[in-house]
């Protein structure tokens, strides 16, 4: 199962990350809490995929911040 979750910080435009039932997952969650932002869970992942271009870099500009 996939699961949303929005991630926020003041100056980071809201992002949702798409992320599995997994250790890994967890632990992204986790840094990114420890790291000051904030971690939503939004419901199950959607149908539909909404998520511009400039979301998808930002989703990844946050993965690859927590080096995991």
């Amino acid at each position: 199962m996939i699961s949303v979750y929005m991630i926020t910080a003041p100056a980071w435009p809201a992002t949702r990350l798409h992320l599995p039932e997994s250790q890994w997952a967890f632990n992204v969650r986790e840094k990114l809490g420890q790291m000051g932002y904030g971690v939503f869970y939004v419901g199950p992942e959607p149908e539909v995929d909404t998520r511009d271009a400039a979301e998808l870099a930002r989703r990844d500009a946050l993965l690859e911040l927590t080096g995991l």
